[in-house]
């Protein structure tokens, strides 16, 4: 089997509108600095922080 160097386009066949929505909300977010963080490196770090919290109250501290 011979592999393809073309990337299929995710987004084909999608309204235009809406493609046009969404890639104007990924150039937002990459100007906002979000191309450099991992929103789910962001959640963990907030859910740990949470539950540290959570059993610093439940042990009394």
């Amino acid at each position: 089997m011979s592999e393809s160097t073309t990337v299929e386009d995710p987004l084909r066949g999608w309204d235009p509108r809406r493609r046009a929505a969404l890639e104007r909300l990924q150039s937002r977010f990459g100007q906002a600095g979000g191309d450099r963080v991992s929103l789910a490196d962001d959640l963990v770090a907030e859910r740990r922080l949470e539950a540290a919290a959570e059993d610093s109250q439940s042990s009394g501290e």
